[in-house]
């Protein structure tokens, strides 16, 4: 027997808890797992995005995102409850991933750039010739520079 969403039930009798309630327990279909599934929201929400952008909120329409997303209309009503909302949540959805993608990783750790902050600017003072540089590498020479040609002269006009 299947309740008006669709479940299964199951008679209470036997071992069953509700024995002699008369009440009838939600069982799950059998192959299915229990619940919305993560994959599928994530599909879910990638396809309204896809179609939202494409087609706008007012075209888009619920069964062209449910078909992007591989998954049942009702599948998409079980996750989001109705258009407006699923709108939202991939609005919402895509907010996220931009603020992500301008913080840096919690475990990253930035050093300021030498003149960005407080403080006198580290390295030699004032008029001391700046020691090795601090890779530990010597740089080698210095590349030859070519030497610019001089000026020419201002044309010479002829004799009248």
């Amino acid at each position: 027997m299947r309740t008006e969403s669709g479940h299964l039930l199951r008679a209470a009798a036997g071992n069953d808890p509700g024995k002699g309630t008369g009440r009838a327990e939600p069982r799950q279909a059998p192959g299915r797992p229990a619940g919305p599934t993560p994959a599928k929201r994530r599909a879910i929400l990638d396809a309204a995005v896809e179609v939202f952008l494409r087609e706008g909120y007012q075209r888009a329409s619920v069964d062209t995102i449910a078909d992007a997303a591989r998954v049942s209309k009702q599948t998409v009503y079980n996750h989001f409850g109705d258009k407006e909302r699923l709108f939202i949540a991939a609005v919402e959805g895509e907010r996220r991933r931009v603020a992500e993608a301008f913080t840096p990783a919690p475990h990253t750790r930035t050093r300021p750039r030498p003149g960005s902050g407080p403080g006198p600017e580290p390295g030699p003072g004032p008029g001391t010739p700046d020691p090795a540089p601090r890779s530990g590498r010597d740089p080698g020479p210095e590349p030859a520079r070519t030497p610019r040609p001089p000026p020419r002269p201002p044309p010479v006009s002829p004799p009248t």
